[in-house]
């Protein structure tokens, strides 16, 4: 789901797209048994992934909304959920406390405070120096071990100027507000809601996965883990090492690993359940790096990054 820097939806309407869309997607499974669906969240996307887990499995309804529908799941079942750095914790974070002050300074202010005050949050100590052995072809992340995932990785870096937009004040202002506040306290009330009228624990059959940041400064990601831990009863937590907001999904972590290690059913379609043991004995900045799958010096030329052998445009 692509959304737009004017897009003012709110919080209740993504809800019910990503679940009309799920509900959309396996009606059109032409199997006659139920489709298993794994929900995966990062950051925000942690808050709406949760609240759609609890509607599924609880048939919650948001507070205030006389026009949501009720979602009905015939066709599929939530097999599991994956929250990375989850920003259920938003009220508790330096995000909460220094974003709404850069959306409301002068127009003219705001790019620079953008850029002192927010940015920084979403870095780490490793980021850049795993960035230069990639670019300097000293390393790539294990998960990049075919030249068919590293043209991949060279098309996503290629298409990055077109879709890392800078960030409207408005909508930074609607984002803080519309999305992270009202979703926040949703999923949060909700959940003590729960707990207050002695109900069946939030997502009683579902298995979760929490991935937190070891060095997250956005979200007290690592405290938001052990809090799911102790609410969720079948919840397990891994911790990114030396991971900040941004980059907990980067090199120094196997997300498809993790997953299929956490569900069943994922690891019975075959692959590693954990990182590879090169990448997971270095430090520092080389942990989750390897060297060059075929010992080169140089990487994959971008000439190839969309040759027929390596590049396959699907129509939709």
């Amino acid at each position: 789901m692509e959304i737009d820097m004017s897009d003012r939806s709110s919080f209740d309407y993504l809800k019910n797209v990503v679940l009309d869309y799920l509900n959309e997607q396996t009606t059109q499974s032409t199997t006659n048994t139920k489709r298993q669906v794994y929900i995966m969240g990062e950051s925000f996307g942690g808050i709406l992934a949760t609240a759609i887990a609890m509607n599924v499995t609880q048939s919650l309804l948001l507070p205030n909304n006389t026009n949501t529908h009720t979602h009905t799941h015939n066709n599929w079942d939530l097999a599991g959920l994956m929250l990375i750095n989850p920003a259920t914790c938003y009220d508790r974070c330096k995000l909460a406390s220094e974003g709404p002050h850069v959306a409301e300074i002068p127009s003219f202010l705001y790019p620079f405070a953008l850029l002192v005050k927010l940015v920084p949050l979403f870095t780490d100590e490793y980021s850049f120096p795993q960035l230069l052995l990639i670019l300097r072809s000293k390393g790539l992340p294990s998960v990049i071990d075919t030249p068919a995932r590293e043209a991949y990785m060279g098309r996503v870096a290629f298409s990055l100027p077109s879709r890392l937009k800078f960030m409207p004040q408005e909508t930074l202002s609607w984002r803080l507000q519309e999305w992270l506040t009202v979703g926040c306290q949703f999923v949060n009330q909700q959940l003590q809601q729960t707990k207050q009228q002695g109900e069946e624990a939030p997502l009683q059959n579902v298995k979760v996965l929490v991935i937190a940041g070891e060095k997250d400064k956005t979200l007290p990601s690592m405290d938001e883990a052990e809090r799911l831990m102790t609410i969720f009863p079948d919840c397990v937590a891994h911790v990114v090492e030396g991971a900040g907001h941004a980059s907990t999904c980067g090199s120094r972590v196997d997300l498809a690993a993790l997953a299929r290690g956490r569900f069943p059913s994922l690891a019975a379609r075959g692959g590693r359940t954990s990182m590879k043991e090169e990448a997971a004995s270095n430090t520092g900045v080389s942990f989750g790096m390897e060297k060059r799958y075929n010992g080169e010096e140089v990487g994959l030329s971008p000439l190839r990054y969309w040759s027929k052998d390596l590049y396959k445009e699907c129509k939709r």
